[in-house]
């Protein structure tokens, strides 16, 4: 049985803003992992994880969350992580709930010049390093829905077991005012022999 677990650590915060009048902004992380079988994802889990930011920057905020995941048949498991700036909640609620829908969720890279929107279960191997993404669901880009308050996404796909290794998930506002890292520990463990 494929076993996949991660710890988030916390969030490194190279620069942060909330408006003019607005005081120092509110990070808060949705989480959430995936399963990969048979050219279908299943969401195994989803979390909100929300951070103290320091009134300078850089700064380092500490958060801990630990899932692990047992699963009968897996490929290739997904972490996707999409930042927001917390204000009333409304758009961290309408990101957790895109997140259940697994195989509505499409994405691309930013690394890519001309995107082509991909299925979870269509990742390719670039993927297995983290990447900076858009992200959208059956009623589009999740950027557009949340205004303001969106950072980012990233999302990182683990094709193969592996011993524990730290994640890196970068995460940049459209205007640069933003700029976040989510720091993971994951371990995709091998099949029980």
């Amino acid at each position: 049985m494929p076993k996949f677990s991660f710890t988030i650590h916390g969030l490194d915060m190279a620069k942060g803003f909330d408006g003019v009048f607005r005081g120092r902004p509110e990070p808060t992380v949705v989480v959430a992992a995936f399963a990969v079988a048979n050219k279908h994802a299943v969401i195994l889990g989803r979390d909100v994880v929300s951070f103290a930011a320091h009134s300078r920057f850089p700064s380092f905020a500490e958060g801990s969350l630990t899932r692990a995941y047992h699963v009968t048949n897996a490929d290739a498991f997904v972490l996707l992580a999409a930042a927001l700036e917390e204000d009333g909640g409304e758009d961290i609620k309408r990101t957790y709930a895109a997140m259940e829908a697994a195989n509505a969720i499409q994405l691309w890279s930013h690394e890519h010049r001309s995107p082509e929107p991909v299925h979870l279960s269509q990742l390719d191997p670039h993927w297995c390093v983290p990447q900076r993404c858009e992200l959208e669901d059956e009623l589009g880009p999740l950027s557009r829905a949340v205004s303001d308050k969106w950072i980012g996404a990233a999302c990182w796909l683990s094709e193969k077991p592996r011993d524990a290794v730290n994640v890196r998930f970068h995460f940049r506002s459209e205007d640069r005012r933003n700029d976040w890292t989510l720091l993971v520990n994951a371990d995709h463990a091998a099949p029980y022999a």
